[in-house]
């Protein structure tokens, strides 16, 4: 979901306007990207028949990535702090419908919650996507929306927006 999540990014950067376009998408893709590097390692299983990603992926986990990234930037700028932390912790909202596996409570747990929708969006969808895509689609334009409607308001200039959502539309075409 690489469009939804920088997104994601991009409405927060309309609340918080201080906190960095850089930072606030990275922060966005930490659990993904702490899970290639555990994939790497061989810690986490990328395979379908012994897939695990509960180190990078669970709730737990999430939450506590996002609350790690908030308290190193908390003496920094408060409010940046808590930009930084809800991009991580966006990444389990947008995660959890459609992940490729249930989202665990925390690593190994038997609990786990989510993938509601992953068979369903394999399916076929409209002119020759897929329903996952084009529930990616719907939610990245919604949180583009959102990145829109508050932009203003955050005084980032109509060109900016206009690029950005651009960009987040063209992820979403090539790699969605």
């Amino acid at each position: 979901m690489y469009a939804a999540h920088v997104a994601a990014a991009l409405a927060i950067k309309a609340v918080q306007p201080k906190a960095p376009v850089w930072a606030l998408v990275g922060a966005a893709f930490l659990p993904d990207l702490l899970w290639l590097a555990l994939a790497i390692g061989g810690i986490e299983h990328v395979d379908a028949a012994t897939w695990f990603d509960g180190w990078s992926h669970s709730m737990l986990s999430i939450l506590l990535q996002a609350v790690a990234c908030a308290v190193l930037l908390w003496p920094r700028d408060r409010g940046v702090a808590l930009a930084i932390g809800a991009a991580v912790a966006s990444h389990l909202l947008l995660d959890l419908p459609m992940h490729p596996a249930r989202l665990q409570l925390y690593p190994h747990a038997s609990i786990a919650f989510g993938n509601v929708l992953h068979g369903w969006a394999g399916v076929p969808g409209w002119l020759g996507r897929s329903n996952g895509w084009w529930t990616e689609a719907l939610v990245a334009a919604a949180l583009l929306a959102a990145y829109a409607l508050r932009a203003r308001r955050a005084r980032i200039r109509p060109n900016i927006v206009a690029a950005s959502a651009l960009f987040v539309l063209s992820l979403q075409c090539v790699y969605g």
